[in-house]
């Protein structure tokens, strides 16, 4: 077994299969630039955060380097409408696991990127 960022495990090629398929949530806070329009000079800095679910880990072979890749599901970002995720008061995010996104064109993420995520039915948003 190799063991990879953030507690994700790949099998060896050599002992079976080139990828595992997860059950786990991962999250991911990516950093932007946002603009109101092309003339805005004042572009502010912000935090989108990503939640999902992995559905895949695939080992990409270029034969000189092998590098991870996952697969997620990802729940919309606060961007617009009614917010799928806050932070309650102990610092834990809550998630609406309702609102994936729809057709989403970039779901690989890689594993430097992610943190490993527990979901608990018990909570509510």
């Amino acid at each position: 077994m190799y063991a990879y960022a953030n507690h994700y495990r790949t099998e060896d090629p050599v002992e079976g299969n080139p990828y595992v398929t997860y059950d786990s949530g991962v999250a991911c806070i990516a950093t932007t630039t946002c603009r109101y329009s092309a003339t805005d000079r004042r572009p502010v800095q912000a935090d989108l955060k990503y939640v999902g679910v992995l559905r895949k880990i695939i080992r990409l072979d270029y034969s000189v380097i092998q590098i991870n890749v996952m697969s997620c599901d990802c729940i919309k970002p606060n961007i617009v409408g009614n917010p799928s995720m806050r932070q309650d008061p102990h610092g834990f995010w809550l998630i609406r696991t309702g609102d994936f996104q729809r057709g989403n064109s970039e779901p690989y993420i890689l594993p430097v990127h992610a943190s490993q995520v527990k979901y608990d039915n018990r909570c509510s948003l």
